[in-house]
């Protein structure tokens, strides 16, 4: 019986073991006993900087760090911690290593300096990745800042340094690194696989010089690095500078649009045409062309998916903005217009709307900003509580709440 008993408890303990060796196992102490802890373990210290309000901060918590192999990766390398840098000991923690975005990742040698440093969250097998190289002395942020001091870097070491400045959120100083590393290299490691990473660097932007060699040598660097890969890069690349004309968050570091309309149709990425007619449409939202961008938006408007026809919205939204000039005369007329044919598309399809569709809709006839007829506006309320009474938990149904009193 005694057996029995030891046999069930050593049972009912197993899973909580094991349990407790899954995931990273950050420990419960303080700065000073966490480095402490690593001057006897012989390791660095692993530090996650974070906050109660920051969404990606969770994710890493609750998804990336839970996971066994985190813990296979970590637990042997780093006596682990995290701090909420707006909490107790986190505040001046923050104050002391220059924390202002989260989450924020310290690798701290035992002495309390920092080995390295990370921004940003991502995914497990990519975030040993980043750590790795922070773990490596030699590619750590905190041996390269010495060697560049000296000014003794290699344009392998400039490379690194680049990429690991960036990893640490120090763009002004990557963009100085940037400059001086493309100075020195020669045209054919420019377009090699090797060097592919300095068109990532945000000193590169379209338009500017580095980018416009990327253009000119478009071929070799597609043959070198993988033309899928590059392909990618290039749509996301144009996507956010046209995306931006369309909604109005352009700036002056956007190129013109001179320039996206030489290079777009050349590009010869698979995503080609939806570019061209993105770049069409921002033309029109630039020069408050809004008679072509309600034609074709009536033309489309039966075939238009909810959120498809948001996009026209915003984009005829932009132009009352009156970033490039003054509004036309018509804008509210043809708004108006475009409100009553938005509406009547929604009758025709009210049997299968979900309330996600409604939110799409209900944004965009905010967005074209015309009179909406006393019969219609009824109609639109009352759609959205029902809508709402049926699905009350989806970000959608919480958007249709807020908005309803925007109807009234």
């Amino acid at each position: 019986m005694k057996k029995c008993k030891l046999l069930i408890l050593a049972c009912l303990f197993l899973p909580f073991t094991s349990f407790s060796q899954e995931g990273v196992n950050f420990r419960d102490l303080t700065f000073t006993q966490a480095l402490e802890v690593a001057e006897k373990e012989g390791k660095l210290v692993f530090m996650d900087c974070y906050t109660s309000w920051c969404a990606p901060c969770k994710v890493m918590l609750s998804k990336v760090f839970m996971c066994e192999k985190a813990g296979e990766y970590f637990n042997p390398r780093f006596v682990s911690v995290k701090f909420d840098m707006e909490k107790g000991e986190g505040v001046k923690l923050a104050e002391r290593f220059g924390v202002h975005s989260y989450p924020t990742f310290l690798l701290i040698r035992p002495d309390g300096s920092v080995q390295h440093r990370l921004i940003g969250a991502s995914g497990l097998e990519k975030f040993i990745v980043r750590v790795d190289k922070g773990l490596n002395e030699a590619t750590s942020l905190w041996f390269l800042d010495s060697i560049a001091k000296e000014g003794n870097l290699t344009k392998e070491q400039l490379a690194a340094y680049h990429a690991s400045l960036m990893e640490a959120g120090e763009r002004e100083k990557a963009v100085q690194v940037f400059g001086e590393l493309w100075g020195l290299l020669t045209d054919e490691e420019k377009v090699s696989l090797k060097y592919w990473a300095l068109y990532e660097s945000p000193a590169c932007v379209i338009g500017s010089p580095a980018f416009d060699f990327l253009i000119s040598r478009l071929g070799e660097v597609r043959e070198n690095v993988g033309r899928e890969h590059v392909d990618k890069f290039l749509t996301r690349a144009y996507r956010q500078c046209i995306d931006g004309y369309i909604m109005g968050y352009n700036n002056e570091s956007f190129p013109s649009m001179e320039v996206l309309q030489k290079q777009v149709p050349v590009l010869g990425v698979p995503k080609q045409e939806g570019l061209k007619r993105s770049l069409k449409l921002a033309g029109w939202v630039v020069n408050r062309q809004a008679d072509s961008l309600a034609f074709l938006i009536e033309g489309e408007m039966p075939q238009l998916t909810p959120s498809a026809l948001k996009v026209y919205a915003f984009a005829f939204r932009t132009i009352s903005w009156g970033k490039n000039g003054p509004i036309p005369d018509n804008y509210g007329e043809l708004g108006t217009d475009l409100v009553k044919l938005t509406v009547n598309k929604m009758r025709l399809e009210v049997e299968t709307m979900t309330a996600l569709d409604l939110q799409d809709y209900l944004l965009s006839v905010m967005s074209f900003k015309g009179n909406i007829e006393e019969e219609d506006r009824r109609w639109l309320i009352g759609l959205s509580r029902k809508i709402v009474s049926q699905d009350s938990i989806s970000d959608a149904a919480k958007f249709l709440k807020l908005n309803m009193k925007r109807l009234k």
